[in-house]
């Protein structure tokens, strides 16, 4: 299993655990899963966009902002008590903010390539 650290670790535990990996890499698997998970104790967040050079701004936003916010969401609405989010973005500083809606246009549609990006 690609997971067999985890695997190690679960089985090593005391009392009764349960460790459920949920692909949410497309947005409507959110709901499916929706359904079947009432509640956990735990989400680890892994997500980013593979190649965010060759994307548009907005393309990248979808993936680092919005998609997370979702799973997030979900997160929360399975009532769990840890969210962990493993990332390539990073703030550089607490006051960053959003970007506008005329920043996002200011892109246009192509790529951002590595200058734009950075």
């Amino acid at each position: 299993s690609s997971f067999k650290k985890i695997d190690e670790i679960v089985s090593s535990a005391e009392g009764e655990s349960k460790v459920k990996r949920v692909n949410l890499a497309r947005v409507e698997d959110i709901s499916t899963y929706a359904k079947k998970i009432e509640r956990a104790d735990a989400c680890l967040i892994a997500l980013g966009a593979s190649a965010p050079h060759h994307m548009h701004l907005q393309q990248w936003l979808s993936v680092e902002i919005d998609l997370i916010r979702t799973i997030a969401e979900f997160c929360n609405t399975i009532q769990v008590r840890s969210i962990s989010l493993l990332s390539a973005v990073d703030v550089e500083n607490e006051s960053a903010e959003p970007f506008t809606k005329e920043e996002i246009e200011s892109y246009g549609d192509g790529a951002l390539g590595w200058i734009k990006m950075i």
